[in-house]
């Protein structure tokens, strides 16, 4: 009888484990269970410049397609964005990635320009 106590008492200890997880999970990820971190001065103040989660949208709405055009069509295809911060990271994202794709030599990066 001894070798039925033991698959009972791993099931019971598996069993507490799992239960022990997500009770710690729980605590972790439930809204209201710990105060809210004061936000620090060092993470208040961002950095000067353009705004990264605008350069990805710009990137996929004007860069990918424009990519695709000059790609498919090979003729050259003026990109424009709204300011010459985002202009020199198109420009250093187009240096960056010529080297692999010939067609980055036909895209243009136009600052205030109306898009292609």
């Amino acid at each position: 009888m001894a070798s039925l106590a033991r698959p009972k008492r791993r099931l019971k200890t598996s069993f507490v484990r799992v239960v022990v997880r997500a009770r710690r999970a729980q605590r972790r990820f439930l809204p209201g269970r710990r105060p809210a971190l004061a936000p620090s001065p060092a993470m208040a103040a961002p950095a000067a410049g353009p705004d990264p989660v605008d350069l990805v949208v710009l990137a996929i709405e004007r860069l990918a397609p424009a990519s695709f055009r000059s790609a498919t069509l090979g003729q050259a295809v003026e990109i424009a964005v709204p300011d010459a911060e985002t202009a020199a990271v198109f420009r250093a994202a187009l240096a960056r990635t010529s080297p692999h794709r010939s067609t980055d030599r036909l895209l243009s990066i136009v600052i205030g320009g109306k898009p292609a």
